[in-house]
């Protein structure tokens, strides 16, 4: 998993409200990380680590490009990398994100 950031400044996004002091995600997952399935089960984990982290994340875009060996890869360790890259790209203020991550979501079929 790679994530890029980018920090925003100026107006309101594509004409949505003010928008200006929440983090936004974007996904990259291509045909080439596997099928469908994987693909879509890849995105919902890594938007559902997301929602946790949002919170404590900067006002910046981030755009996290999924690679092939994220396939099959538990939920927490999925949301772990997540986090470890936003820490280490110093947009994350606060590291106790891991409490706040649901329990339900597991590496089996969400």
């Amino acid at each position: 998993m790679v994530v890029h950031v980018c920090e925003r400044k100026g107006g309101a996004p594509w004409g949505q409200g003010d928008g200006l002091g929440q983090a936004r995600l974007g996904l990259v997952v291509a045909r080439a990380v596997g099928t469908a399935v994987e693909r879509n089960r890849l995105k919902r984990q890594i938007r559902v680590a997301w929602r946790a982290l949002r919170p404590s994340v900067a006002a910046v875009d981030c755009v996290v490009v999924v690679r092939k060996a994220a396939v099959g890869s538990p939920f927490r360790e999925l949301a772990g990398h997540l986090e470890s890259c936003l820490q280490s790209l110093k947009v994350l203020a606060a590291p106790t994100a891991h409490a706040v991550l649901p329990s339900r979501a597991t590496s089996g079929a969400v």
